[in-house]
């Protein structure tokens, strides 16, 4: 009998590089629909930590 692992689906790396695809994948959608600056996304995704704003929602 094969027993698979359960995925980490709470890891760091996994976390990462889902948000890379999805940055690429907003970038290049950004840039085939011509957006002006391309739609203010940076052209390499920023995955540093921040910390939550205080900030009231409008």
């Amino acid at each position: 009998m094969v027993y698979f692992k359960k995925p980490d689906t709470d890891s760091r790396d996994r976390r990462e590089n889902n948000l890379t695809v999805l940055h690429a994948a907003s970038l290049a959608v950004a840039k085939k629909m011509e957006c002006v600056d391309d739609a203010g996304l940076p052209a390499k995704a920023d995955l540093r930590e921040r910390k939550p704003s205080t900030a009231p929602a409008p």
